[in-house]
């Protein structure tokens, strides 16, 4: 959604564009062990838990309920135009196809999961390069972290993240300009994202739309609790790789064959309430007007929460208020209390020109 976002944000200011498809090379996994082993202890386990499951998936166990939602997201990347595959050795061949190259969104410049390549260590100097809505994902990165990133970012000519400890971080190290800015599923309105709302029936349903980026228990049953209260049904959709935890009891299963980006939008624009513990869940609850309350996805005495992008999003739109945590009793009146809009959607309009601006000039730039 983000990578369709991008591509018709930078429709909308007058251009054309396409993702490149990037393939790592395979010594980069040994990397990321290397990183996942160094993480706390929760972190670790997670990363066990999805390899868990992806054995089971290929044992055999919920395979054709995982293939058919994995189907669904191949049919979405449709939408999204794409160059060819591209890997380490012949990368440079995409040079000239190109005007303007541009980092963005999400977390591309994560030292644990980018390589040089994400920063466009092989276009020549003259390639223009921008960032739109990067994040490094990370508070704080080690020195030799910044040594590293820092010669390749300053070469971009224009710099926007997601997050204002990201902004923090990079104008400690960078000499450049750093500009925080709105993920780009927040550049397109309601109205441009309900082309893929094609399910009648859920505007006859009044339900919960409640989406854990990263399975919580104890969130997952304190909603189900919530909409025992509101009378009303709850729709689970969490990572489809974690297939031990789909569709758990008390919830409602509207697509038998799980959940693929379209369904999801769908979702979440006919949700009566939205509960959720991921960015993009606030972001596009918010861009589409629900009742919403969000959980952070890691407890704040976690040192390595990404916290920071949910905070930006709430700050932006004055909407701190409708973030509960995972122990938080909220009264019926408090759950109850419906999002009011009428400052918001103000912010709304005027943080998307601000931003396509933004984009707009930073491709023009000289």
């Amino acid at each position: 959604m983000q990578a369709y976002a991008m591509c018709e944000a930078i429709r909308k200011v007058g251009f054309t564009a396409e993702q490149i498809c990037y393939v790592r090379k395979s010594s980069f996994y040994v990397h990321k062990v290397k990183t996942v082993l160094k993480k706390s202890r929760k972190v670790r386990l997670n990363y066990y838990w999805r390899y868990i499951n992806r054995f089971l998936l290929k044992s055999g166990i919920r395979a054709d309920y995982s293939k058919a939602v994995i189907n669904k997201f191949d049919s979405f990347m449709e939408f999204v135009p794409h160059s060819g595959i591209y890997t380490f050795e012949n990368v440079r061949e995409c040079v000239s196809l190109y005007d303007v190259f541009v980092s963005g969104s999400d977390q591309v410049w994560n030292p644990d999961n980018c390589t040089d390549e994400w920063f466009f260590n092989f276009l020549p100097n003259e390639k223009k390069r921008i960032a739109y809505s990067a994040s490094i994902g990370k508070k704080d990165i080690e020195n030799s972290e910044k040594a590293r990133l820092k010669p390749l970012i300053e070469k971009y000519s224009s710099i926007g993240v997601r997050e204002n400890e990201g902004k923090e971080l990079l104008s400690s190290f960078v000499s450049k300009k750093v500009t925080v800015v709105l993920d780009p599923v927040m550049l397109l309105s309601e109205e441009e994202w309900n082309k893929f709302d094609k399910w009648d029936f859920l505007k006859n349903e009044e339900y919960i739309f409640a989406y854990l980026v990263s399975y919580e228990k104890n969130i997952k049953d304190r909603i189900i609790d919530f909409s025992k209260r509101l009378k009303l049904k709850v729709v689970l959709v969490i990572d489809p790789r974690n297939v031990l935890n789909q569709n758990p009891k008390g919830t409602w299963i509207p697509f038998g064959t799980g959940v693929g980006p379209e369904e999801f939008i769908a979702l979440m624009l006919n949700a009566k309430y939205v509960f959720t513990n991921s960015f993009h869940g606030t972001a596009l609850a918010i861009n589409f007007h629900k009742n919403f309350f969000t959980y952070y996805s890691r407890p704040v005495t976690d040192k390595e929460n990404l916290n920071s992008r949910i905070d930006t999003v709430l700050d932006i739109f004055k909407c701190k208020s409708r973030l509960i945590f995972e122990d938080s009793k909220l009264s019926d009146e408090e759950l109850k209390k419906s999002v009011d809009y009428s400052m918001i959607n103000r912010i709304i309009e005027s943080e998307r020109v601000r931003c396509l601006d933004f984009l707009k000039n930073s491709i023009e730039e000289k």
